[in-house]
């Protein structure tokens, strides 16, 4: 729960006891209501959230805040980029973004999304999901890539139809990727950097990575938010950022299988040689690591694919 999620519930809630309830039901055992809104073919699975006070009353509304919510051994008989969450909201239906990880069993996954309330939750088959992007087709080595962190409300378009998966990705538009998945905060922060204006898209985004100590800018009070991102800074703020989770960011890999080993700058080095051990960072051609290459937005897309099967968000 973020802060102000905590507060609306302590405000509103016996406080001697909050009990949580979680619990998954199967298309079987849909609702009257639910059964004109899913097909029980199509419908994987119910997840009904109820946090009970000692009077047995249920909290629903977080009053704007969110809460972090991770539930295991879920089962998709297909490929989960192929299923929506639906989340059955006051006003409607809203559908809700998830990341995903492969659990021990076949076909059952971890998966894990932020609520503004609790309630029941339907994941549904959406059919074979076509490319949300001109640009992006099935053959493409990243095409599952872009889906998932597209689905998952990480990256978004360009344009309307177009993904640019060629483009380079900047280094405001990395933190802002990552700032997606956090809870807002009520507490206005300004950068510390003089080249990141306040009404830039990234603002909020640099003013949070800073203060968390995720990015630390290039010195003399410049961040160079539209600067393109290279390989090796794209590992050091996705290593900062698995800290600043609390994940286990202690395994180590060698580099010596890389020509251009000595070329990754000091500060990256241990980031660099993380993000190998855990799969996130491959070389490319020649042996070559490339630490000062730019980043594309589908290598980006490739990245953070993994980390979240690695990581939840």
């Amino acid at each position: 729960f973020d802060a102000r999620a905590t507060a609306a519930i302590a405000s509103s809630a016996d406080k001697d006891t909050l009990t949580l309830l979680a619990q998954k039901r199967s298309p079987a055992e849909m609702t009257p209501a639910e059964a004109r809104q899913f097909t029980p073919e199509q419908t994987a699975q119910f997840i009904d959230l109820k946090l009970v006070d000692s009077r047995g009353a249920e909290i629903h509304d977080f009053d704007g805040g969110r809460a972090h919510v991770t539930i295991s051994d879920v089962k998709m008989t297909s490929a989960p980029e192929n299923y929506v969450l639906w989340h059955q909201a006051a006003n409607g239906l809203q559908q809700v973004a998830f990341t995903y990880r492969p659990a021990a069993e076949a076909q059952h996954y971890q998966i894990s999304f932020l609520t503004n309330g609790w309630s029941s939750y339907a994941l549904v088959y959406d059919g074979q999901q076509a490319s949300p992007f001109d640009d992006v087709t099935a053959d493409d080595w990243f095409y599952q890539d872009v889906l998932y962190v597209y689905r998952a409300g990480l990256m978004r378009g360009t344009q309307a139809s177009l993904f640019s998966p060629d483009l380079p990705l900047t280094r405001g538009m990395v933190v802002t990727i990552l700032y997606r998945s956090e809870e807002p905060s009520s507490v206005r922060r300004d950068a510390p950097f003089t080249d990141v204006a306040p009404d830039s898209y990234y603002a909020d985004a640099v003013a949070w990575a800073a203060a968390e100590h995720i990015v630390a800018g290039y010195g003399g009070g410049l961040f160079g938010p539209e600067d393109q991102v290279t390989r090796e800074q794209l590992a050091a703020i996705l290593y900062r950022y698995a800290a600043y989770k609390g994940y286990d960011v202690s395994s180590r890999a060698s580099l010596d299988q890389f020509a251009d080993q000595q070329d990754i700058a000091s500060y990256a080095r241990t980031a660099v040689s993380w993000a190998k051990a855990v799969g996130l960072l491959s070389g490319r051609t020649g042996g070559l690591l490339a630490p000062a290459g730019s980043a594309s937005r589908a290598e980006a897309a490739a990245i953070l694919h993994r980390f979240c099967v690695l990581y939840p968000l």
